[in-house]
């Protein structure tokens, strides 16, 4: 059983309570089949929407060149919440994804 916390983007894109995803994958107890679900998530203090849209070009191209020190930031940050700093909780998605039969 994993799970994570993740955005998908094509490009450069600031952390953000739009994008972001609870990911969790298995396989069942007899190991036959693979179960995957994703459900959205929110976290306190991330900005609603992706602001890199609306960036001037040349604020997006700095933004876009420090994307990865931004990237380390960003993950320190979030790994710094406590399960219950999601909404819905992470700890909640478990239960839910752990729930999920496979017939």
């Amino acid at each position: 059983y994993v799970r994570f916390v993740t955005q998908h983007t094509n490009e450069p894109a600031e952390i953000n309570n739009t994008d972001l995803t609870y990911s969790s994958q298995s396989l069942t107890a007899d190991g036959k089949s693979y179960v995957a679900a994703s459900f959205p998530v929110t976290a306190a203090g991330l900005p609603a929407k992706d602001g890199a849209a609306k960036m001037k070009p040349d604020k997006y191209k700095q933004f876009s060149k420090d994307y990865s020190s931004y990237s380390k930031t960003m993950l320190k940050k979030l790994n710094a919440f406590s399960d219950a700093a999601f909404k819905p909780s992470l700890t909640t998605l478990d239960k839910i994804s752990e729930g999920i039969w496979v017939q």
